[in-house]
């Protein structure tokens, strides 16, 4: 079943990319709507994302939108006092991996 929403959130990306959002709201829309956030939000807050960070050019938006992702997790596991949140090591793991 993992598999099959890792493919589907891929290809919703991909969809949003040729609908005009930037990578970083492709991947964030994708996802959250697996995951019930709302559209409006998403593309708000990921707008500055675009272009690897304010157009810069240096960190691509999918992987900054998928970090962002980790964040909000990570928020929700701090407010709830969750014992079973990992989304800290996993943003480190990528960070570390992407050499950034």
């Amino acid at each position: 079943m993992q598999k099959f929403k890792t493919y589907k959130a891929f290809s919703e990306s991909i969809r949003y990319i040729f609908g005009g959002a930037n990578c970083a709201q492709a991947v964030l829309l994708a996802t959250g709507r697996l995951i019930g956030l709302e559209d409006r939000q998403i593309l708000k807050a990921a707008t500055g994302l675009a272009g690897g960070i304010g157009h810069e050019g240096k960190i691509c938006g999918a992987l900054t939108g998928g970090i962002y992702l980790c964040d909000y997790f990570n928020r929700i596991c701090f407010l709830y006092n969750s014992k079973i949140c990992q989304t800290s090591s996993f943003r480190k793991q990528i960070s570390d991996q992407a050499a950034f």
